[in-house]
Parts: C-alpha cells; sequence; structure tokens
C-alpha cells in the first residue's frame, strides 16, 4: 500500500474521555492537510471517530462506511497465525494448538473467537475487563491465568494483543512457546530483544506485517471506493506475505 505509518495519541485515561477532546483532536488532524489520516485504535470506538469528523474529514473507519476497523485486524492476525503453523507444523491447521493471547480487547477478542472456532485451546489474561474475562472462559474454552503468568504458560503460539514491548529481557528468558505472533505495535522492545529471541530458536511473525489488516481496511476507505469484498480479498492475503517472509529468512 502507498501509505506510511503514524501514530496520533490523546494522553488521557479512557475513563476521561470528552465529544471537546475528540473535536480537538480532529483540529490537530487538520493541520497536516491529509498528510494523515486518523482511525479508531486503542480505547476509540466508532462513536469517537464521529465527534473527530466535525472537525476535521481526515478521519476513517466511519461508521457509515467501513466501521471499526478492529475486526479486519483479527483476521489478519489470525491468517498470519496459520502461517506461522504452516511453516512450523506442514499444516495450517490449529486443531488442538495451545494459543496464548494476551490481551482482550476488541482485536484479541476478535482473534480468540476465530481461534477457538479453529480448535485452538485458548490460555488467556486480562488485566482490567473482567467481562471479557468471563466471556473467554465460559463460551470459548480459555484458560485463564494471572497477567504476569502468560508469558511462561506452555503454548505453540503467544500471541500479544495488548501494547507494546512485551518480548524484553525479563520476558524472553520466561517463553515456552514456538512462536510469536500477535497483534500488538512494537513488540520487541529493541534490537538485542530480538537477537535474543533468534538466539532462542523462537520464530516471530513481525507485528507490522501481521497486523496490517485494520490499515488496510482503513486505506481502501480513505483513497478509493470501498469495496468490503475487496479489503478481505487483501487482508487473507497476509497469510501469503507472512509465509513467504518465513521462507526466505530459512533459505
Amino acid at each position: 500500500m502507498p501509505l506510511g505509518g503514524a501514530k496520533g495519541v490523546i494522553i488521557a485515561h479512557p475513563s476521561q474521555k470528552t465529544e471537546a477532546m475528540f473535536e480537538a483532536f480532529g483540529e490537530a488532524v487538520n493541520t497536516f492537510m491529509g498528510k494523515y489520516y486518523t482511525a479508531e485504535d486503542v480505547n476509540t470506538d466508532t462513536k469517537d471517530a464521529d465527534y473527530m469528523l466535525r472537525t476535521t474529514d481526515y478521519v476513517v473507519g466511519r461508521a457509515d462506511v467501513s466501521g471499526d476497523p478492529s475486526p479486519f485486524t483479527s483476521i489478519g492476525v489470525f491468517d498470519g497465525i496459520r502461517a506461522v503453523a504452516q511453516f512450523m507444523n506442514g499444516s495450517d491447521s490449529l486443531d488442538g494448538m495451545k494459543i496464548a493471547v494476551q490481551g482482550l480487547g476488541k482485536v484479541g477478542m476478535g482473534l480468540a473467537e476465530l481461534l477457538h472456532e479453529a480448535g485452538a485451546k485458548l490460555i488467556v489474561c486480562n488485566n482490567s475487563n473482567r467481562e471479557a474475562m468471563k466471556y473467554a472462559v465460559e463460551q470459548l474454552g480459555a484458560t485463564e491465568v494471572p497477567k504476569d503468568e502468560i508469558y511462561g504458560v506452555e503454548c505453540d503460539i503467544f500471541a500479544p494483543c495488548a501494547l507494546g514491548a512485551v518480548v524484553n529481557s525479563k520476558t524472553i528468558p520466561q517463553f515456552k512457546c514456538r512462536a510469536i505472533a500477535g497483534a500488538a505495535n512494537n513488540v520487541i522492545y529493541d534490537d538485542a530483544a530480538g537477537e535474543a529471541l533468534k538466539a532462542r530458536g523462537i520464530l516471530y511473525a513481525p507485528d507490522f506485517i501481521i497486523n496490517g489488516g485494520g490499515v488496510i481496511n482503513a486505506g481502501q476507505e480513505a483513497f478509493t471506493t470501498y469495496d468490503k469484498e475487496n479489503v478481505l480479498k487483501q487482508v487473507h492475503n497476509i497469510y501469503n506475505t507472512v509465509y513467504r517472509m518465513l521462507e526466505e529468512l530459512d533459505a
């Protein structure tokens, strides 16, 4: 896609959200005059996007067009995990595989549901949303562990779906997984952490590839006539991109 990457941040607790806050953010986005588009992300939703639309046109993920981008991110991560399984096992079936999902926000929960449908055995942690945790345990058959123990659980794949930098000098010695593949941004703390992960022989599906589904969806809304079927075709291609990357690195 002919897009770069950027992140706009409002420094506040989710409980402090106001309409005026998002209107002001929209005004800030406007100063870039179309060089930067914004969309929903962590702790924001389509209602917040509607508030931003009062002061800027440079918003994607609009409720009346493509809507919340998180389902597309979940689908892309799911397909990326299937590609990792194909590379490791010679089959992309997830039936019976143990997958630890860190974070049950919109993307993490969407991923957990897809994994459950595919027959994966889920291990989950969430440090705040008890309703989401209850749903995962009761409806998806997930096993709950304390948030600090998720790194050390025995599993096939660890899927970080919360915030970044969770692969670091403290967590890497704890990992008992074969691969890391999830939705969070900037998962590896620094170059040294990346080298340490490699030394342990743990596969890594780069976040900037595997979590691109939401951006693919938003990009089409911003620059072309929105076509959901075409978006899904591009999102599913994340499977091929991840697998090809793993093959090239292994060559």
